[in-house]
């Protein structure tokens, strides 16, 4: 359990009083097309979550429900809050190929989240990259996470500094880092402090703080199941 739940770093939580975004990100708002690519463009094979509704349910409810569902997620987008029950989460621990089952590190687990859940995750992303491609918001030569960018690009980028700087007849140092299990111990109040920093829309910061906050997990494991547990430190 240590090993799956570590202890996030000791960090204060930022205050949002006076909070102000920047004039120079614009945040639209929600329309249904939005919403219905999010629902369409998910694949009706993925596993449901504790709720047990997948993608498929969800798919013939919105052709007879299409304004419930658009006036749920604007308000709940609009207004910066991820609710409860779409915070809970199945963890199912699956063995690693060709690694003993004798160390932790032999297993690996995959979150199943409600797929209503995943739909307001979807818009959030999709917009996300918008913001990102359509602004300086991310650096040039920032390639992960990014459409129509790959690790070709990365190395183009890299091979074209070290030809400039042998033109110019100076020597080239590299550092690669691997970052082990980012996404796992990435600490909220951190980000938040980052979105605050970059002057993010107001209703994005909430919904980021919302989305991160109070997240539960269930374990299974050989057919067994745990009682939910709190969840302190990563990203879903």
């Amino acid at each position: 359990m240590k090993v799956l739940f570590t202890k996030p770093p000791s960090s204060k939580e930022p205050t949002w009083v006076n909070y102000q975004d920047s004039k120079k990100w614009t945040w639209p708002e929600m329309n249904k097309n939005e919403i219905k690519t999010a629902i369409f463009t998910s694949s009706i094979k993925k596993a449901a979550g504790p709720d047990i509704i997948s993608f498929l349910i969800i798919q013939k409810i919105y052709q007879v429900l299409e304004n419930r569902f658009y006036k749920l997620y604007k308000a709940l987008i609009e207004s910066g809050y991820h609710p409860k029950c779409w915070k809970e989460a199945i963890g199912v621990i699956l063995k690693k190929s060709n690694r003993k089952a004798i160390i932790s590190k032999s297993y690996r687990m995959i979150s199943l989240l409600n797929c209503l859940g995943k739909v307001a995750e979807k818009i959030i992303a999709t917009r996300l990259s918008h913001l990102a491609e359509s602004t300086d918001l991310l650096d040039s030569d920032q390639m992960g996470g990014r459409r129509q960018k790959s690790a070709i690009d990365a190395i183009l980028s890299l091979v074209h500094d070290i030809q400039l700087a042998k033109h110019e007849k100076q020597v080239t140092s590299i550092l690669f880092m691997d970052i082990k299990g980012a996404f796992d111990h990435v600490s909220a109040n951190q980000m938040l402090k980052i979105c605050q920093k970059l002057q993010l829309p107001k209703s994005l910061c909430y919904w980021i703080r919302s989305f991160l906050q109070n997240r539960r997990i269930q374990l299974k494991f050989d057919g067994n199941s745990q009682e939910m547990t709190n969840i302190e430190v990563g990203i879903p």
